[in-house]
């Protein structure tokens, strides 16, 4: 339904060249966040979602979006390591990036983020509430 609503309203704005405008932004987060996807660091949900505000509102508003959605993540998971006062906690989950990080270099191969472990340890939060929320401040920025 998203991307035949994003088709139709650029085909409608910008006729024809409504068509290109509307795979560019549909395209956008899905090769830019593809990578993220293999590493499982991002589901497939959320990169459709992404792709839809893409295919409705063209590659910069996206763009603008997936930046400030990351950082409302960012917040979110610093909010939840604060709420729950265990600050080696944050000091384990980034050592275990960095190790992960690391060992891609080391190895010269792209393996999956370990994500068992960080959900049995609390750290995985729902990203589509940040893209909710870095959508709503895209569009309050793009529109004043």
């Amino acid at each position: 339904m998203g991307m035949a609503a994003g088709m139709t309203f650029q085909i409608i704005d910008y006729g024809a060249y409504g068509i290109w405008k509307f795979l560019l932004g549909f395209m956008t987060p899905i090769l830019i966040m593809y990578l993220f996807y293999l590493l499982k660091m991002f589901g497939a949900g959320d990169i459709k979602t992404f792709a839809v505000i893409g295919g409705l509102f063209g590659p910069k508003l996206v763009m603008n979006c997936m930046l400030y959605s990351l950082f409302v993540g960012g917040v979110c998971a610093i909010l939840i390591i604060i709420k729950s006062k265990n600050l080696f906690f944050l000091f384990y989950r980034v050592r275990s990036f960095i190790q992960y990080v690391s060992s891609c270099i080391y190895t010269k191969k792209i393996v999956s983020y370990d994500m068992e472990s960080a959900k049995g340890e609390g750290a995985v939060i729902h990203f589509t509430v940040s893209i909710f929320l870095g959508f709503l401040i895209t569009m309050i920025a793009y529109y004043r």
